[in-house]
C-alpha cells in the first residue's frame, strides 16, 4: 500500500550569520528559511528547506489542505495543484494601481476606481 502524507508543518527559522560582501555590498547578519516538515502514514518523515519570510510561510500553509491526505505517489499532481490555487490566489489579490492618482487618501481612491469602471464600461 502506498503511504500518504499526514501531516504538513511549516516552521518559519532565524538566525544569525556572518555579514558577507558581495558584489551588491554586505547582506544582513541574519538569515530567515521556512523549514517544511512532512509525516507518511509509515511514519517517515521528510524535512525541506526554502527561502524565508512571512509571504512564502503563508503561502506553504495555503498548500497544507492540498498535500495531507494524498499519496505519496501523487507528488506530481499535487505540485500541480498547489501551484494553480497559488496562482489563483495571487490573481485575486493582486492590487491594481492607479497610475494618475496623486493623492494617497481614501477619496482620491474611490475616484480612481471609479475612473476604471467607467473606462471599462
Amino acid at each position: 500500500m502506498v503511504p500518504t502524507i499526514e501531516h504538513m508543518e511549516v516552521v518559519p527559522v532565524a538566525g544569525y550569520d556572518s555579514m558577507l560582501l558581495n558584489l551588491a555590498g554586505a547582506h544582513e547578519p541574519f538569515f530567515t528559511r521556512n523549514v517544511v516538515v512532512m509525516t507518511d502514514s509509515d511514519g517517515y518523515t521528510g524535512v525541506a528547506e526554502v527561502p524565508g519570510g512571512e509571504v512564502i510561510a503563508q503561502r506553504l500553509e495555503l498548500c497544507v489542505p492540498l498535500v495531507e491526505g494524498k499519496p505519496i505517489s501523487q507528488w506530481k499532481g499535487v505540485v500541480q495543484d498547489c501551484e494553480e490555487m497559488l496562482k489563483k490566489s495571487r490573481k485575486r489579490s493582486r492590487i491594481q494601481r492607479c497610475p494618475d492618482r496623486t493623492r494617497h487618501d481614501l477619496q482620491e481612491a474611490h475616484q480612481c476606481v471609479d475612473r476604471r469602471r467607467d473606462a471599462d464600461a
